[in-house]
């Protein structure tokens, strides 16, 4: 969603456009992924295997 401020809004203008705006949905918690990817080999290999598939 978008919505313009104008240069001119004064502060109490400018609350209620954010007052207005519907709430965020809840933040992605990535913590309820920590310890369910099971690797066989160490991350730092993994990550050198990725890396120098660019040379």
């Amino acid at each position: 969603m978008t919505v313009i401020v104008k240069k001119d809004a004064t502060k109490a203008e400018f609350q209620k456009l954010l007052d207005s705006l519907p709430s965020q949905r809840p933040k992605f918690d990535a913590r309820r992924f920590l310890g369910t990817v099971k690797v066989s080999q160490s991350p730092m290999d993994i990550q050198r295997k990725l890396r120098d598939e660019w040379k």
